[in-house]
């Protein structure tokens, strides 16, 4: 069964993972909104945008990929204890 505890430890994980979004989500629009506000040309305006959106994109693929890693181990970790639950349901019958 899942236990308070762990209960608690998906919530707080889940509560993390909203802060850094929203901690990215306000870098980028501090970002935009200052090179958008920044006196250079259109040009070197554009050049700028495209490397800060290829860094977050580099960025993001890595957060989804620890993202998954972690779904995955808690997946696991799930299914383990339900079979665990399960054995220990057959043996008391």
């Amino acid at each position: 069964m899942v236990t308070e505890l762990d209960y608690m430890n998906s919530k707080r994980g889940l509560a993390v993972g909203s802060l850094l979004i929203g901690v990215l989500i306000g870098a980028v629009v501090g970002g935009v909104t200052a090179l958008l506000l920044a006196p250079s040309s259109g040009r070197e305006t554009r050049q700028m945008l495209k490397g800060k959106a290829q860094e977050t994109q580099q960025m993001l693929q890595e957060r989804l990929s620890s993202v998954k890693e972690k779904v995955g181990q808690v997946t696991e970790s799930m299914r383990s204890r339900a079979e665990q639950e399960m054995h220990s349901v057959d043996a008391e019958k």
